[in-house]
């Protein structure tokens, strides 16, 4: 028989246990409370949930199951897809489906193809904001309207590729034509707000004559950039071509650009090579050449924030004799918070809008002799 000590030792044992059961639990019930308390915080605010991003198991376990089907939908390989080269230097598949394979100077490259309409919209994946862009379909509207939205915006090509600004070209009409990448094209940013258009209507309001063009396409470098000019600067009238460079014009990686790595010195001489191209070509058709760097958001936090980049860009169009922009200082007294998104490199609205200010009244005294 066990004794009145052992049965004591016994319960006073399970006590502990039971103890520690409830303990655990309770406990466990305590942190899976602040985590969803804390995730419906940020959902509803649109706040990264930088707290749980040291965690990549959990981040899987708490993915929204509606984001990740439309992401499924969005990413399902096309059926005919062809490789290139994006930011200079990144191997990239594209659809045949939204991007034309195009040759440039014996380079397999891509081109927007026209009339094209896509939806670019930033989602809340389950701990954070995240971009989506595909093609316009019913299946795609569906599933996104069952994500957590945060903005969404509706894409259309002209009949040429290039994205629409408010401003159609009219016969006859001089064209001021934009050339860049993702920022000139207006990334996650609907056509009428991009800095293109908003230019057009501040040659509007000071009585110029002029349409603006935006053949900025994501991933392009000045190697696409020159090729774009070469072959529609003429067709369309232009009379100012705007170039709008951004670090990752020499390679992929631009925050490792902008602290300054070494970057192969081919990379930086295949870039200027197809820039001396660009300006040879403007040259010889009498287009104004106006040169732009757009800054990283990290340039501004930096002292004094110019980075190697911008340095050579400005060498080079010193050496050429043409002007030289960067927004750096005005981008630097407006903050990121402003300028760019939050969750996203590109440029916000608001930052579209201080950026056309900037480019009209630094180019308005070339405009006036282009244009009139």
């Amino acid at each position: 028989m066990v004794g009145a000590a052992t049965r004591s030792r016994l319960k006073g044992l399970w006590l502990r246990l039971a103890s520690l059961a409830v303990g655990g639990a309770l406990s466990s019930a305590l942190l899976c409370g602040l985590v969803a308390g804390y995730l419906g915080y940020c959902r509803s605010t649109g706040t990264d949930a930088r707290l749980l991003r040291p965690y990549p198991a959990l981040c899987r376990l708490l993915a929204d199951e509606d984001y990740l089907a439309l992401r499924r939908l969005v990413t399902a390989e096309g059926p005919d897809t062809f490789a290139t080269v994006w930011d200079s230097t990144d191997a990239i598949m594209l659809s045949r489906a939204e991007f034309v394979p195009t040759e440039m100077y014996g380079h397999a490259k891509f081109r927007y193809r026209p009339g094209l309409r896509y939806l670019d919209a930033e989602l809340w994946t389950g701990v954070d904001r995240q971009r989506l862009s595909a093609l316009d379909a019913p299946e795609i509207r569906a599933a996104v309207e069952r994500c957590r939205v945060f903005r969404r915006i509706a894409i259309e090509t002209d009949d040429l590729g290039f994205k629409k600004t408010a401003f159609p070209r009219e016969a006859g009409a001089p064209v001021i034509l934009f050339v860049g990448d993702s920022f000139t094209e207006g990334l996650d940013v609907a056509s009428p707000d991009t800095f293109v258009s908003l230019f057009g209507g501040r040659l509007r309001a000071a009585g110029l004559p002029g349409v603006p063009v935006n053949a900025g396409v994501n991933g392009y470098g000045p190697l696409e950039e020159c090729w774009t000019v070469e072959h529609f600067a003429t067709q369309l009238g232009a009379r100012v071509v705007v170039a709008n460079l951004f670090p990752n014009d020499v390679q992929a990686d631009f925050p490792a650009v902008v602290a300054g790595a070494r970057v192969p010195e081919a990379l930086w001489g295949e870039m200027f090579g197809y820039l001396d191209r660009l300006a040879d070509f403007c040259q010889a058709k009498g287009l104004a050449l106006l040169v732009a760097a757009i800054p990283a958001r990290e340039q501004l936090s930096l002292t004094p924030g110019e980075s190697p980049f911008d340095r050579r860009v400005a060498a080079w169009c010193r050496a050429r004799g043409l002007p030289f922009l960067s927004p750096l200082a005005v981008f630097r007294a407006q903050g990121a918070g402003t300028v760019y998104f939050p969750s996203d490199p590109h440029l916000s609205e608001a930052g579209h809008s201080i950026y056309a200010q900037f480019l009209f009244e630094r180019s308005l005294p070339l405009l006036r002799r282009a244009l009139q």
